[in-house]
């Protein structure tokens, strides 16, 4: 199952680190059994261990060699060198030893274990090609070089590459075992991407990261906030006369434009009710100037609805009302997650959007006190609240001259 060149490159970049630890396990043990190993010269030929020791010796050193080299082989290609380099060792030392001890007819169980364990340290094809290549090649190399009959050598070969042919076949099962859960888990990820993505749209962001981490109840208590509510004049007229998809692709579009402005202002857009618009500064994340930033986007967004209603010819105008205090804010529902706000700061906003006038921005005496000296100002006195006292509300006229 080989892939195009990009994705091959993926595969095998997160492939290295699983591999890297199998091969590391792999080189420290080998070094040992090259060691203990010696006794098992005697068994075959007794007194051999006293020719074979060096090289069990030099061989082991060479692999703990390669071992601490392992530490800096983080890239593909160095892994691979790696790995063809430690089954070179093993290949080199096991035919020097068996060629010692003359026993040159077992030297196939040797090579059907390294063969095999391609399977567990391969990356890649080439990987396997290479390392397969070195098994069959070195020891062969160093029978003929140590004068072994002709018997010998052809008894060696055979079995090595019958034992290279199944550990190559072992490997190609593995690799598109690997493969397989490769795709699987990209898959996965895209899927987990999109929910991700889904719910950072759904909430803002950093209640998205507390969903994340599998915080469910989530409701915060917030002594200082402002929530601007706009609704927009002209809507319910203009939708009793125009086509249902004119109607949405308009109020898409001026939207869109409000939520630009809103990440302007560093605010945070809690949620639309039809044509209503309902932001949020200081919550979930406090921060200063919130009742700032909430009046300047208030007079950009007044402004940016007049070119829109130019532009697309059609009469809309909004009503603004502003309010600063302290609210509970949290998120809502379990499979569609909603963050809302709830207390006396949001509804005394939303009644000041509606007992406003059109194309006017109202804010209470508690938004205006907050405010510095650039904004012009006009008192219109004590305004009636359902079910609670009036409060003392101020017209935003522009910024100061």
């Amino acid at each position: 199952m080989p892939f195009d060149p990009d994705l091959e490159t993926e595969y095998l970049a997160s492939r290295v680190s699983a591999q890297l630890v199998l091969g590391r396990w792999y080189m420290a043990f080998a070094a040992l059994l090259f060691l203990v190993l010696g006794a098992w010269d005697e068994m075959i030929d007794p007194g051999s261990l006293n020719s074979t020791w060096p090289f069990r010796l030099a061989t082991a050193a060479a692999f703990l060699i390669l071992l601490a080299s392992t530490w800096t082989a983080t890239s593909v290609r160095a892994y691979e060198i790696t790995t063809t380099a430690s089954f070179g060792i093993a290949a080199i030392g096991f035919g020097l030893i068996v060629g010692e001890i003359g026993g040159g007819y077992i030297a196939g169980v040797g090579g059907f274990l390294a063969a095999i364990s391609i399977v567990a340290l391969s990356l890649s094809r080439r990987d396997a090609y290479a390392s397969l290549a070195v098994i069959v090649s070195a020891p062969i190399l160093v029978y003929a070089l140590r004068d072994a009959t002709g018997v010998e050598i052809a008894n060696l070969a055979l079995w090595l590459l019958s034992s290279a042919g199944f550990g190559y076949i072992a490997f190609l099962h593995t690799d598109a075992t690997h493969r397989r859960a490769f795709i699987a888990e990209r898959a996965l990820e895209a899927e987990r991407d999109k929910v991700d993505t889904l719910i950072r749209k759904m909430v803002p962001e950093s209640i998205a990261d507390r969903l994340k981490e599998g915080e469910r109840d989530i409701s915060d208590r917030f002594e200082d906030v402002t929530v601007l509510f706009a609704d927009i004049v002209g809507f319910t007229r203009f939708s009793e006369a125009h086509d249902p998809e004119m109607i949405v692709k308009l109020l898409n579009s001026l939207f869109t434009n409000f939520d630009a402005l809103v990440a302007n202002h560093g605010l945070e857009k809690i949620k639309t009710l039809g044509d209503g618009y309902m932001v949020a500064g200081g919550a979930p994340l406090q921060q200063s100037g919130h009742a700032t930033r909430a009046v300047r986007l208030a007079l950009d967004m007044r402004a940016n609805i007049a070119v829109f209603g130019k532009e697309n010819q059609v009469d809309w105008r909004l009503r603004i009302g502003i309010h600063s205090g302290p609210l509970v804010a949290g998120v809502i529902g379990t499979e569609r997650y909603a963050y809302d706000l709830w207390g006396d700061t949001v509804n005394v906003a939303s009644r000041l959007e509606s007992t406003g006038a059109t194309g006017e921005i109202h804010l209470s005496s508690e938004t205006a006190t907050r405010l510095d000296k650039e904004f012009e100002l006009e008192a219109l006195g004590p305004v009636a609240m359902k079910n609670r006292e009036p409060v003392d509300a101020f017209r935003l006229i522009g910024a100061a001259t």
